[in-house]
């Protein structure tokens, strides 16, 4: 059992709980992001529906057969999450040698599959344009899969990396065009109904990731649920912070908790499941970075003119020197010793590949965020400045539980930000 989750002492705990009959219907596995919590919820699916009962990787079973593949009836995904990055790492390990393996079609398969579970036709409405429009794409990754599934023989080489190369750019418009960003309380109200129809297998699993980003109405939708679990089901909920999960929900729940690997362990994962040797130290979270259409170079210096216009525009042809009075601690740190050029929110937008996948809006965010920390070590840094550096850090949280929480867009977000960092100024 869970022999796909490295270095996670709950593991342990998760196997002593379904051997001792102890697993409680609803679930929380709470930790940072690329701990395995997804990993440990479709492994646990796959064990509560084994029909031989051992729940070992190599099981031949039906249901773990299907389950090998997320191809199982009675598992469901529900949560916003961005996948491509995952996607692309895994058709890289994929396409790595001549002759694929299976745990690299595995890999593969599962990787897209946890996008497309996420458009289950259980979640549809029959009004709903979401699901019509993203059908074509669906289908056609769903062939697609059926290629390269370890049942059948792989296509010849050129083919196979059209067919994956195909299968990428499909996932990358599904999400892109249609994944949602907070879950819409229709699909908790339909998944509701499909959790009360008998399982074909044992037992009916929904996966909720990023609980905690849950809006009032979906929440209150989905505690319905789990306040009368409907039998022969399973909950598995996951979040970055324990903490930030409402506490009519962690009532509700079991907490099983992830930690943050070692980089040792982090190495291993990057060699033993995407085939890569790792740079010394790197992180899964850095590894993942490296499949994403801007680079981390890029965008620090986005981010750089972004705080200059910031600075540029905030008083100062009003006031000449002004900037230089309020925050001429940041002056260095944004400027490096370069000529830096004023950039707006549109350019950013674009720059940033409007910032798509997720990540890339996170990683942006970050870079600004350690451009301020920097400015915080400075020695030179007036009680005034250490006072607006912490309104700024302040702002750019707001903005990003703006697009993580409130549903807003990127680019409104970020135009938002530039507002209140002026505000700040003046």
């Amino acid at each position: 059992m869970f022999e796909n989750l490295i270095a996670q002492p709950s593991a342990g705990t998760l196997i002593s709980d379904i051997k001792a009959n102890r697993l409680p219907p609803s679930i929380l596995f709470s930790g940072p992001a690329y701990s395995g919590k997804l990993t440990a919820a479709l492994e646990l699916a796959r064990i509560l529906s084994c029909e031989e009962g051992t729940g070992g990787w190599v099981c031949t079973c039906a249901s773990c057969l299907k389950h090998r593949e997320l191809n199982s009836v009675d598992t469901l995904i529900m949560g916003a999450r961005s996948c491509v990055l995952e996607i692309k790492a895994a058709a890289s390990a994929f396409l790595s040698t001549d002759s694929p393996g299976i745990a690299s079609r595995y890999l593969f398969i599962r990787s897209v599959r946890k996008l497309t579970l996420r458009f289950h036709p259980v979640f549809a409405d029959a009004d709903d344009g979401r699901f019509s429009k993203a059908s074509p794409l669906l289908a056609s990754l769903n062939d697609a899969l059926e290629e390269i599934s370890p049942s059948y023989p792989l296509p010849e080489r050129e083919a196979l990396e059209k067919l994956t190369d195909s299968i990428v750019d499909a996932a990358v418009k599904l999400e892109d065009n249609f994944l949602y960003s907070a879950v819409p309380v229709s699909y908790v109200r339909n998944v509701s109904s499909w959790l009360r129809v008998k399982p074909a297998g044992k037992v009916k699993v929904l996966i909720v990731e990023n609980v905690e980003t849950m809006q009032d109405a979906s929440r209150n939708a989905f505690l319905k649920i789990l306040e009368e679990p409907p039998e022969n089901v399973r909950f598995v909920l996951t979040a970055v912070k324990r903490g930030a999960v409402i506490p009519t929900i962690l009532s509700r729940v079991r907490n099983y908790p992830f930690v943050q690997r070692s980089p040792s362990s982090e190495e291993e994962i990057i060699r033993r499941v995407f085939k890569t040797i790792p740079e010394p130290g790197e992180s899964l979270s850095a590894f993942m970075d490296k499949f994403l259409p801007v680079n981390p170079a890029e965008s620090l210096l986005c981010a750089r003119r972004f705080l200059f216009s910031v600075l540029r525009n905030s008083g100062e042809s009003q006031n000449p020197g002004r900037r230089n009075m309020i925050f001429p601690s940041l002056d260095p740190v944004v400027s490096a010793g370069e000529s830096l050029q004023e950039i707006s929110v549109q350019e950013i937008s674009s720059l940033m590949n409007k910032f798509k996948p997720d990540a890339v809006w996170k990683m942006f965010l970050s870079c600004i965020m350690d451009l301020i920390r920097k400015a915080l070590r400075e020695p030179s840094l007036t009680p005034l400045e250490t006072e607006l550096c912490r309104k700024w850090i302040a702002a750019i949280r707001k903005a990003y539980d703006a697009t993580s929480v409130f549903n807003l867009t990127p680019a409104a977000s970020l135009s938002r930000l530039e507002y209140e960092l002026r505000s700040c100024l003046k």
